[in-house]
């Protein structure tokens, strides 16, 4: 029983434990906030750098090798304020005209090649930011390779081992023109590649908006930039159901999701086919294994009782004094049930 409750507590540690931190600097030192569950570790304090809180923003990123996206090789990352990023191939011209980075329009579109974990017209006020960093680390590449290997949704068997991996997180941002209101919306964008294989991640935390009072555009997926290569979450605008992203998930992990983008498109929908009918909730899963413990925990319970008694009744069989002595409390017992009577 004590083996029992011990990885009984081992799980409930686990599963409270399991989330990335906001690391951050305050004159107090270094500061974790950990409630942002399936990110990877983002702030100042663990290498990110700040995009300027200037809206309608971008900046670019510097990378050590080419990221393969649907066959082509994009060489530069460019990162908005608007939650959507900007690949860029090599002598290509920067093409993210100020209209067209706040004002979100469904997929496909042409000569953009983006990846929006959550596109639309976002302003980083006094609490929001946006955090970015290129980093090939082993301890994050070991991490991001563990999480790939796990709820990759392609059925490639062999191990993923990232080269590097660019993290970047809109961090509690309202939208542009709702500002007044205290809605907030956090989420992080992962790309990786090991020169060949590429993948991108959507993790969120908290989306406050849409709602019924904030209703905006949003745009979610990646499109290559030929008008016909894309891909876009069934979501549309004006819909609160677009705040589901972070309950539900491709992969059966809530608010992740992967996707495979260095393959064809056909290859694409099959992998993320077979994803969507493989996947289990890994929520779903904890709360069954919870309560398989309880349950062991009960019938343990049950049958240390069971122990008991039956210890019990042998010590009253072998002990006539014992047996003597619950004779005659039973038979006061009748003597005073019939005198009641």
């Amino acid at each position: 029983m004590n083996l029992i409750k011990f990885f009984l507590c081992i799980f409930i540690l686990v599963k409270s434990t399991d989330a990335g931190c906001f690391v951050h600097s305050s004159q107090d030192g270094v500061l974790e906030d950990c409630r942002y569950k399936n990110f990877f570790d983002f702030g100042i304090g663990v290498g990110d750098k700040n995009l300027s809180k200037f809206d309608d923003h971008y900046a670019l990123i510097h990378k050590p090798a080419k990221f393969k996206f649907y066959n082509r090789y994009f060489s530069a990352i460019y990162v908005s304020t608007n939650g959507v990023v900007n690949l860029i191939e090599k002598n290509e011209t920067f093409k993210l005209h100020e209209e067209f980075n706040f004002n979100s329009v469904s997929f496909p579109v042409v000569n953009h090649t983006v990846v929006a974990p959550f596109w639309t017209d976002l302003i980083p006020d006094s609490h929001g930011e946006i955090f970015y960093r290129v980093t090939s680390e082993p301890e994050i590449m070991s991490q991001i390779s563990y999480e790939i290997d796990r709820l990759k949704p392609s059925r490639d068997a062999s191990p993923f081992l990232p080269a590097w991996s660019c993290i970047v997180t809109w961090f509690q941002l309202k939208a542009f023109n709702h500002r007044r209101f205290h809605y907030n919306n956090t989420f992080q964008l992962l790309l990786t590649t090991d020169g060949e294989k590429s993948y991108v991640m959507f993790n969120y935390g908290r989306l406050d908006w849409p709602n019924h009072k904030v209703k905006v555009n949003v745009v979610v997926g990646y499109n290559l930039g030929d008008n016909k290569t894309h891909y876009q979450m069934n979501f549309t605008s004006n819909e609160q159901s677009i705040t589901d992203l972070q309950h539900k998930s491709n992969v059966g992990v809530r608010a992740k999701w992967i996707y495979r983008v260095d393959m064809h498109k056909e290859e694409i929908i099959k992998s993320e086919h077979a994803a969507i009918v493989k996947a289990k909730n890994k929520d779903t899963s904890s709360f069954y294994i919870l309560v398989v413990l309880i349950i062991m925990v009960g019938i343990n319970s049950c049958f240390s009782t069971v122990m008991w008694v039956q210890k019990f009744v042998k010590k009253y069989r072998s002990n006539p004094r014992a047996r003597r002595v619950y004779n005659q409390q039973l038979h006061e017992s009748h003597i005073v049930l019939n005198q009641d009577m």
